[in-house]
């Protein structure tokens, strides 16, 4: 549970603002399962989840100072291109899971899909054996 001692209001605003970022990213997202995704309730699990990228910390840990606020908010605003960039470079969907801290590979697959330069190189190999 987000941390609301002392700190409350910093890390209640860092909610909100998370919370419009999440919002936007799948605003952004052509997947039809977007269309019905759960933003608030994903966004409650992938706080209260240890990140790798933040060191193996809970998002949430972070949220009652200002540096803390904006190494999440990177890290969140980074999901959709961070997919695109890693399934480019060849990463799989499972080691994509692993590096974003999420249970399952649904927000994975949700964003991997629009990375679809990889399969050139799929497609080189067909056209390849066909003209051979």
């Amino acid at each position: 549970m987000v941390n609301i001692g002392h700190s409350g209001g910093q890390a209640a605003i860092g909610v909100i603002k998370l919370f419009a970022i999440a919002k936007e990213i799948v605003a952004n997202s052509t997947a039809a399962e977007s269309k019905d995704f759960e933003t608030a309730a994903w966004l409650g699990q992938w706080i209260e989840r240890s990140q790798p990228a933040l060191g193996g910390r809970k998002p949430a840990d972070l949220l009652d100072t200002p540096t803390g606020f904006e190494r999440v908010a990177r890290l969140l605003g980074s999901i959709g291109s961070l997919e695109r960039w890693h399934r480019q470079a060849g990463t799989s969907c499972d080691e994509l899971r692993d590096l974003g801290g999420w249970k399952s590979r649904v927000m994975v697959d949700r964003y991997a899909k629009f990375a679809t330069e990889h399969l050139a190189i799929a497609a080189a190999r067909i056209e390849r054996e066909r003209d051979t």
